[in-house]
Parts: structure tokens; sequence; C-alpha cells
């Protein structure tokens, strides 16, 4: 994620004296390449500068000088990048240096890029101990972002693995890390809400099997899964708004609200096909409206789209799913920009819904009120279930 390079800073190094810096100083010059690749997230280039300001400060310095702190640098860079099995030599290393009282390494942060490094080594034991580690250092306190940063990595790993407990736990971790004062942490506090929901999803059994029974998907409309995704809907709903006159790129925040939107749309898709009530509509209409490039009031618009099909692999694979479609329109209301942001429960979705979409049309209602605009940008969620 584009925020995500903020909170991983660099171990900083010391400068030294006016006159040392008049002398070429390839470790430096290195140092601050990996530097301003990070704070730019080019994490390939920060991993390259990383390793030569290893190499350089080795050949100068040997273990001495500033290597334990660059060889850390270089752990970090590589879990950062997800590089986990190359991270584990210099990460074993930073623990090193830092028992033997290092300056400048903080030894529960090492343990902390070892931990995540070692879950290259995979199964329950490595991740049990990350978290372990992530415990405690919450309890400590200090390091937040870095215990955020690891336990969101621990959780994406553990859902990846099925190992759907420990993902759970991980993400928990990770949401207490948050706070909500500002946009970052509103935006790393709903990134974990959705892992949390998705991993619970699937901890519960519920997938989207149509088999599944005694979950919370049966026994209630209200399980947990669906808990954490409208929460992470209200955290992240005050940042979607685009500015009259703005940019309509997408936003990180956007991107994440639909996908929350994606799964608990799933979600409450596969609570239909199991015949729980669900009065709320989910879709119809021309979507919500979460901005608009024009200062005039908006036109009411009507959207003209064909149904796509239920997709025929997702029947005996996941039995229900949802797609979130992003609309950009212009002042006449015509679509300049359209694409599926966020799938739920397959892929087979999102290519149905992509077969129809370039027929999609939106036209001004009659009657609109002149003068108005139809530049806007909106997010159509679709759902897809099958009756039971």
């Amino acid at each position: 994620m584009r925020w995500i390079a903020g909170l991983v800073a660099a171990i900083a190094l010391g400068c030294g004296s006016a006159a040392a810096q008049s002398t070429p100083n390839p470790v430096m010059e290195h140092y601050r390449a990996y530097n301003a690749a990070m704070q730019a997230g080019d994490f390939a280039a920060a991993e390259t500068a990383a390793a030569a300001a290893v190499e350089a400060s080795e050949a100068r310095d040997g273990d001495g000088g500033n290597t334990p702190v660059l060889v850390m640098n270089l752990a970090m860079v590589r879990v950062t990048a997800g590089q986990f099995e190359q991270a584990v030599a210099p990460a074993q290393r930073a623990v090193a240096f830092a028992e033997q009282g290092a300056e400048g390494l903080d030894l529960a942060l090492a343990r902390l890029v070892l931990g995540q490094a070692e879950l290259s080594r995979g199964g329950r034991g490595p991740a049990e101990r990350l978290q372990a580690l992530l415990l405690e250092m919450r309890a400590a306190g200090g390091h937040e972002s870095q215990v955020y940063l690891a336990a969101s990595r621990l959780g994406q790993w553990a859902l990846t693995e099925r190992l759907y407990r420990h993902s759970v736990d991980a993400w928990t971790v990770a949401i207490d890390m948050t706070t909500q004062g500002d946009r970052n942490g509103a935006v790393a506090r709903g990134n974990a809400l959705i892992g949390r929901g998705t991993a619970r999803l699937f901890a519960d059994n519920m997938g989207f099997s149509t088999g599944s029974t005694g979950s919370n998907i049966v026994q209630s409309p209200e399980g947990l899964a669906e808990l954490d995704y409208a929460e992470a809907l209200r955290t992240l709903r005050p940042l979607l708004i685009t500015a009259a006159g703005g940019d309509t790129r997408l936003t990180e925040a956007q991107q994440l609200y639909a996908n929350a939107l994606a799964w608990s749309t799933a979600l409450r898709a596969k609570l239909r096909s199991l015949g729980w009530e669900d009065p709320a509509p989910l879709q119809g209409g021309g979507g919500f409206v979460i901005g608009t490039s024009s200062l005039a009031p908006l036109c009411p618009l009507t959207l003209d789209a064909p149904e796509p099909a239920y997709p025929g692999s997702a029947i005996s694979e996941f039995g229900a799913g949802a797609v979130v479609v992003r609309i950009v329109t212009d002042d006449r209301g015509e679509i300049v920009e359209r694409g599926v942001i966020a799938t739920a429960g397959g892929v087979g979705f999102r290519n149905s819904v992509e077969r129809v979409l370039p027929r999609w049309r939106y036209e001004l209602a009659e009657g609109a009120m002149q003068p108005c605009s139809g530049a806007s940008v909106r997010f159509i969620p679709y759902l897809f279930y099958i009756g039971f």
C-alpha cells in the first residue's frame, strides 16, 4: 500500500562532522539512496541500495562502524518487499548485533524483523512465535507502526496459508495498534478490519460453500465477520468524498472501502442464498455518489445496465459473490471511466460483470432541474446469489 512507505522508517545513521562529509563516503551515499527509495515506496531500488551499503561498510569497517544498522535496514527492506527467505540471514545478524549491544539497534525490533523473515519456513511454529512476540511488544508499548506492519504481514500470510485462527489473532493485534486521529490511522484500521473480517469468514467455515452449516453465517446475520466489515465501512466512509472540482483518481481509502463493500455485499448475498431476510437494497439505480468534479448541482442520472450472467463455475465452488464497479461520468453524464475495482467470491463474478460493463450507460432523468452537472464518481455494488 502506498501509505506503508511512510511507516517504514530507515534506522538513521550519524552523518558525522562537516569535514567528514566533504570526503567521498560510499556508505553514506548508498544509505541515502536506500532512504530515498524507501520514502518513495520503491522497495526494489531500496533493497539494492541497502545491500550495497552493507557491502561498502563491511569493506571499510568489518562488523564495526555502521554495519549493524545497515544490516538491520537490509533485513527490514527485504521483509517489507515480501522477500522473507532472503531476509533471514541479515535478520539473524541484526539480532546477534543487538544482543551484543550494537549502538543504534533495538533488540525487540530486530527480533520482530527476524520473526517475520522466518515465516518463509512455513508451518504453525513460526506463526505462533511471531504472534507471541507481537503480544509481548503490544503489552510493552512502543514501535506501534512496526508492530502494526508485522501483524498485518502475519495476518495476510496466515490467511494465504489457510491458518485462519492465526490470521484472526494477528489482525486483532494490528487493529489494536491503530488510531483514528488522522487519515493514515483510519486507512490502517480499515485495512486491518477487512483482513480480520475475511479471516473470520473462513475461520468460521463460512467460505462461500453452499454446504456450510453450524457457522455464524447460518446462525445469524450478525456474525463477527459482518461486524468487522461494517466497522471498516464506517471507518473509511469519511475519507471517500472527492471534493467538487477535485481529482477523480481512485484513492487508497476508496479502494479499501470498495474491498470492504464487496466482502460485506457477498456475505449478505450468502445470507440471502440461505434464506435470511435482507430487506435493505444491495444494488440498483445508479449506485451511490462519492464525489463530483463539478461545482454545479448533480443531475439525477438513471443507469441502463444489462444484467451479468451468473458464472456457471461459481455454482458449485462458491454459491455467492459480489463485485464493486467504479464509474466516472463527465458533465453530460456520459461514462468516461469504468471498471471493477473489488471482487469477493471468485474471479468468475468479476469476469461476468466485465463482459457486460462496456454496455452500461447513464441517462439524464426526465424533468431534471437545470442547470446541473452529470459529472460524478460512483460506486455500484453488485451481488450474485442462488436461492435454495
